[in-house]
């Protein structure tokens, strides 16, 4: 259940598993960049083994880790919260917003400490004559806002060296 109270208390951070969460990311990046990015087919059989490494990287260091989905749609890890780097509280994101039949990204700076963020994904744009990948992002969910409780649901990228990972 999400808290009235967003932002990163002392008792959270003594959960804070943002080495872990940004070493699976350097995994990631790391075999997708050196292996998988030549090959065939490489997005498919890449997908394949990414939810499996996260899975041994990351949520098994999580307690309870269950993947829910979003009202609108988007899953998310409700093991793992999102929130600012103390000191850093206003973030420039991307939010995704339904346009037509597609999704546009719109520039955005919030405070994330008015949001209960949950772990979506690691996340990066990748165009076709670039198929290097940094996994930029972190693609968070909103299971919460203090003010605008129209965002509930939508998901939203970070930039992933800009947040804290913790364990709830």
């Amino acid at each position: 259940m999400p808290s009235s109270d967003f932002g990163a208390s002392a008792g959270a951070l003594d959960r804070d598993i943002t080495s872990i969460a940004l070493h699976a990311r350097d995994c990631l990046r790391t075999l997708w960049n050196t292996y998988y990015r030549t090959l065939d087919d490489a997005e498919r059989l890449f997908s394949q083994r990414e939810d499996r490494l996260l899975t041994d990287l990351l949520y098994s260091q999580v307690a309870e880790d269950v993947v829910l989905t979003s009202e609108r749609g988007f899953a998310y890890h409700a093991g793992i919260s999102i929130f600012a780097i103390p000191g850093s509280e206003k973030t420039e994101v991307l939010f995704a917003e339904k346009r037509s039949e597609s999704w546009q990204w719109a520039r955005r700076i919030i405070c994330l400490g008015d949001l209960d963020l949950r772990f979506g994904n690691f996340f990066d744009f990748v165009t076709f004559d670039e198929k290097y990948r940094d996994f930029e992002f972190v693609e968070s969910v909103i299971v919460g806002a203090r003010t605008d409780a129209y965002l509930l649901g939508d998901r939203l990228l970070i930039p992933a060296l800009n947040v804290l990972y913790v364990a709830t």
